[in-house]
């Protein structure tokens, strides 16, 4: 990977230089250093025998280091470039997943936004459970309701959005009962933490949801506002992230689930 190989050529060049640079010791520097005991002779010895591996994985400590701690850092630096190049290549396979889910989005039948009127309040539709518009799951609107569908709820949404893999699965759903996002007078938001069957490095857990205001109290009228005057600002919003994160030329929130 390309991670790999920009280390492998630039780290080795800096220890190389650090090695280069590094005076080898003998009688004539000075009271620090004298005549060559035997015991120097052999961390000397032991020094030249490390010193290419030293420069391969980029150590730059003092070149009589213990060779075991210049051979785990070697190990540590290894495992570091490993790691990187697995995530490197999670991320790709994420990149690609947006890519497919889009392209899976833009081949449904287009849907038309059915518009409103304050009249239709007085059916209490905020007390109603009713399957999305787009993937035809009921959703909760609310941290309570986010808690009661539960891992296996957010799950078969992620499959249905094609932001989660078939063969992987949300196992807990943690809200966030600490911080509370009063800002805005859109809509609410709710903050909450996920765990994975299987974490990869393009799913995030640390998640935030936009939900409908509560349609009572001080939030009365930012509902109506929202659900009527300003539609159908959420349908676009949910279709813009639906359809076309893939083809944005900037960095945006990942879209998991809309509806």
């Amino acid at each position: 990977s390309s991670v790999c190989s920009s280390f492998s050529a630039s780290a080795a060049a800096r220890a190389a230089t650090a090695m280069a640079l590094a005076p080898v010791p003998s009688a004539q520097q000075g009271p620090g250093f004298g005549r060559l005991t035997a015991a120097k002779q052999r961390h000397l010895s032991a020094w030249r025998t490390y010193q290419c591996r030293a420069s391969t994985f980029g150590y730059e400590g003092d070149c009589f280091a213990d060779p075991s701690k210049i051979e785990a850092q070697a190990v540590e630096k290894r495992l570091e470039v490993e790691n990187a190049a697995a995530a490197e290549e999670e991320a790709k396979q994420g990149r690609e997943r947006i890519v497919s889910r889009c392209a899976m989005e833009l081949a449904k039948t287009p849907r038309a936004w059915q518009f409103i009127g304050l009249n239709f309040f007085a059916s209490k539709p905020q007390e109603r459970r009713a399957p999305g518009m787009f993937y035809g799951l009921e959703f909760p609107w609310n941290a309570d309701l986010l808690v009661e569908f539960g891992p296996e709820w957010l799950t078969k949404a992620f499959h249905a959005a094609g932001t989660l893999d078939a063969n992987n699965s949300v196992t807990a759903v943690i809200p966030e009962r600490k911080i509370t996002i009063t800002a805005g007078n859109n809509a609410a938001k709710i903050l909450f933490e996920v765990r994975y069957a299987k974490p990869t490095a393009d799913l995030h857990t640390k998640l935030f949801a936009k939900i409908p205001f509560p349609l009572s109290g001080t939030t009365t009228k930012d509902r109506q506002s929202s659900s009527v005057y300003k539609q159908p600002m959420d349908f676009h919003e949910i279709n813009t992230y639906r359809l076309m994160e893939a083809s944005f030329p900037m960095q945006t929130p990942k879209y998991y689930y809309g509806d």
